[in-house]
This record gives C-alpha cells, sequence and structure tokens, in this order.
C-alpha cells in the first residue's frame, strides 16, 4: 500500500488524505482477519461457524467501457422470459449480457451479524484473471490453511461434483452439499449407486436427534 499523503485546501479548513496506490489484498486480508475474530467468538459461545459458499453474476448489460467486463448468462433476461398467463414464450438457447463473475463467502452462526470473509469478481473473457474453478480453488485453499477443521463449509447443488469433491477430500475440512437427486456416488464396491440408495438401511452416526422443520418434522 502506499504512503499517504495530506493537502490542505486555500482557506486552511478541510484536509484531504489521498493514497497514491491501493491494493485489493490489503482489503482481502482485512476481511478474514474480521472473519477470524468473529469465528473465535462462536467458538468461545460453544457454536460451530458456518462458512456459506455462493457464486452468482453481476450483469452489466449497458457498460461497454468498463475494465474487465465479460460474458455472463442473463438470468433476468430468463426470468422475465418465462411462459406467464396470457404470455406465452418458447424457450429458446440462454442470453448472455455483459457482467462479471462473483464468487463469495460469509461466515455464519446461531446468532448474530454474518461476517463477509471474501468476495472476488472476475470476468471469463480471454485474458481475464481466471476462471472460476481455480478462483474456488484459491479460496479453497486459504480458508483450509486458515481454519482447517474449525468451521464447517456449506455448499448449494452446484458443487456437487466429484472433482470439487476430491478437493474438499484433499483440504480434509468439513463441509455439507446440497445434493442433487440425479448425481450418483461409487459405493464400497465400487457400484455406482444414487446417495439415497446407499445410505439406505445404514444406522445414524453419532446421537439420533429430533430436528424440527417450519412445515414438516424429519
Amino acid at each position: 500500500m502506499g504512503q499517504s499523503t495530506r493537502k490542505r485546501e486555500p482557506n486552511g479548513s478541510n484536509e484531504h488524505y489521498t493514497v497514491p496506490w491501493w491494493e485489493s489484498e490489503v482489503i482481502d486480508e482485512v476481511l478474514w482477519e474480521q472473519a477470524e475474530t468473529k469465528r473465535k467468538e462462536m467458538e468461545q459461545r460453544g457454536e460451530t461457524p458456518l462458512c456459506l459458499w455462493d457464486s452468482s453474476v453481476l450483469e452489466k448489460p449497458e457498460s461497454v467501457k468498463l475494465e474487465g467486463l465479460g460474458s455472463v448468462r442473463s438470468s433476468r433476461v430468463r426470468r422475465l422470459a418465462r411462459s406467464r398467463a396470457g404470455v406465452f414464450n418458447r424457450p429458446g438457447i440462454p442470453v448472455s449480457v455483459r457482467g462479471f463473475e462473483w464468487e463469495s463467502l460469509l461466515l455464519v452462526g446461531k446468532s448474530g451479524v454474518p461476517q463477509v470473509v471474501a468476495m472476488r469478481w472476475w470476468s471469463r473473457e480471454k485474458g481475464g484473471s481466471s476462471q472460476h474453478r481455480q478462483q474456488q480453488v484459491a479460496l479453497l485453499g486459504k480458508a483450509a490453511q486458515r481454519w482447517g477443521r474449525k468451521v464447517r463449509h456449506v455448499f448449494d447443488r452446484g458443487y456437487g461434483t466429484g472433482p470439487w469433491l476430491w478437493r474438499l477430500w484433499r483440504c480434509q475440512v468439513r463441509f455439507v452439499v446440497r445434493w442433487k437427486k440425479g448425481n450418483q456416488l461409487i459405493d464400497a464396491s465400487g457400484q455406482e449407486r444414487k446417495a439415497w440408495e446407499i445410505a439406505r438401511g445404514k444406522r445414524p452416526w453419532g446421537e439420533a436427534r429430533l430436528l424440527w422443520e417450519t412445515h414438516f418434522r424429519v
């Protein structure tokens, strides 16, 4: 980070502080330090910190000259093109617009305000910073190095792939993945089977507990 300089207005009443250059790594490190403080507070309360992963895009369809813009699939166009009462739209190919890819990590507990751990934006265009999986691997490596098994990572269905599970296993982290029902796993005998078929008839690990959901009981 560059050295700060001070400038005084002609009337001598106001002062402005400027920085010749600023590195994004400084902001990243501050977020990680704040998240570590939050994690220790949860640990002292006896809670298990949850690290939530999320991927999305930031659409900038009207922008042309903004630095780093790439091509992203527009969820807004897909949502507006849905057939509704009195309106029929024939399903077509996905529509792409200009924008940024986005990956974020949030640290949450049973109470309190969620803490931002990290946020990354990048472009898929040739010459951009990196591709999606490379960004995720970099964040996973950093989280595993700092926290190890002190937090539990939570992933949505988009992360439920073989290569990503292999990465999680290599990093030896605790995690929960929302699984796609059509995906298959390889059981102990080497056969491909659905996850529920492998778990069928197996006794639960640890102590059985009754969990309550807002609509039905599990």
